[in-house]
């Protein structure tokens, strides 16, 4: 009972605490710090106490003091240049517009023709920052239309193309553009080109990405990577196998796509990519592959490039194929007997061309020429056609 009593009368001290106190203190306090007229007020009271408390308020002007000041610094601005007093009171008005109009009411007082000078040099300077913010807005946004413009542009090129455009303005010392555009375009389209740049550029690229872009573009980067691992581990496989079966894989676009396809032939020999495209009759695919194959080069800045010897070569077994059919034609013609006679000092000259000839004509044509040829070259010559 007794505590319950000793409770109650903590809760009435506490609310006549809270009603007679607090609330008229915190009341007191806003006043103090929203009404400048009765700040002033109050500071004529408070400066009486004794004390620190006294000393302290002290510090703060009387009403009386505070228009001293302002006349003070009217009359000083009345009587200075007035592009000098133009520039301190334009600082005044950004900073305290009240205290300015004060200021520009005591200088009228004591000038009304001096301070409309004075007005009229203030908007003089607010239009010049005016218009300085309308330059630098209007910078601003054509600036960031031609960064879209350019980002568009570069989404829709080629990517050899879009490469030499960032290469430009790499170059051109213009890395602002470059590092905006890398932080706008596609990711597909950064991965794209990234991977195709130099070791210094592509290490100021990605160390200028923003931080998620850098993220995604950095898993997306290997993981390309760990593809083209996997074709040029392909490339190995298809060097060693028979042209035959590999033509039925890489000779159309049923396994691989065109950007695959170009990878894996520029990781086999010359010798082993002429010999699988020579056989090849779909001119399109042709052309479509050997578009990709150049890009990739040209993307990869290589100096001497595969394509270009690639393509020679297909000429030269082209040539070399229609040289063996006009020959098969003529030999089909002729007796077994003089054919093989040919066929001899053919082999003793150029075996491959000797193998690839007889091997070209009909069984029973072959069959019979052999039949006439030295056992010993029909021999070489019958495993090397059944090898």
């Amino acid at each position: 009972m007794g505590d319950d009593m000793k409770n109650e009368k903590l809760k009435v001290i506490l609310i006549i605490i809270i009603v007679f106190v607090l609330i008229p203190l915190s009341i007191l306090t806003i006043l103090y710090n929203t009404s400048n007229g009765f700040k002033i007020e109050a500071n004529k009271y408070l400066r009486n106490m004794p004390g620190k408390v006294g000393d302290y308020f002290n510090q703060y002007p009387t009403n009386k003091e505070l228009n001293d000041k302002i006349l003070y610094i009217a009359e000083y601005y009345s009587f200075m240049d007035s592009d000098a007093a133009a520039d301190k009171l334009y600082i005044i008005k950004e900073d305290d517009e009240e205290l300015y109009h004060q200021i520009i009411k005591q200088m009228n007082k004591l000038s009304s023709d001096k301070t409309e000078e004075v007005l009229t040099k203030i908007r003089d300077i607010e239009l010049r920052k005016n218009l300085l913010i309308s330059v630098y807005d209007e910078i601003v946004s054509t600036k960031e239309n031609e960064l879209l413009e350019d980002v568009k542009k570069i989404e829709g090129m080629d990517l050899l193309v879009a490469k030499n455009l960032i290469l430009q303005y790499y170059n051109d010392e213009n890395f602002e553009r470059v590092n905006d555009i890398f932080n706008i375009i596609s990711i597909d389209k950064a991965v794209d080109l990234i991977y195709y740049f130099e070791d210094d550029i592509y290490d100021y690229i990605f160390n200028n990405l923003e931080n998620d872009r850098k993220i995604k573009i950095d898993t997306d980067l290997t993981e390309k990577e760990l593809e083209n691992e996997k074709l040029i581990s392909k490339s190995e496989i298809y060097q060693v196998n028979d042209n035959a079966d590999i033509i039925e894989e890489i000779g159309n676009t049923d396994n691989y796509n065109y950007n695959q396809l170009a990878i894996i032939y520029l990781n086999l020999t010359v010798e082993k990519s002429s010999e699988i495209l020579s056989q090849i009759e779909d001119k399109e695919f042709l052309e479509e592959l050997f578009s990709e194959m150049k890009n990739i080069e040209l993307l990869n800045a290589i100096k001497d490039p595969k394509t270009v010897k690639i393509a020679s070569e297909i000429e030269n077994i082209k040539e070399y194929n229609a040289k063996i059919n006009d020959l098969v034609k003529i030999y089909q013609k002729m007796s077994s007997n003089a054919v093989s006679s040919i066929i001899e000092k053919m082999f003793k000259d150029d075996p491959e061309l000797a193998i690839d000839l007889i091997g070209s004509m009909s069984e029973a044509k072959m069959a019979e020429i052999l039949n006439y040829v030295d056992t010993d070259i029909a021999n070489q010559i019958s495993k090397e056609l059944t090898s």
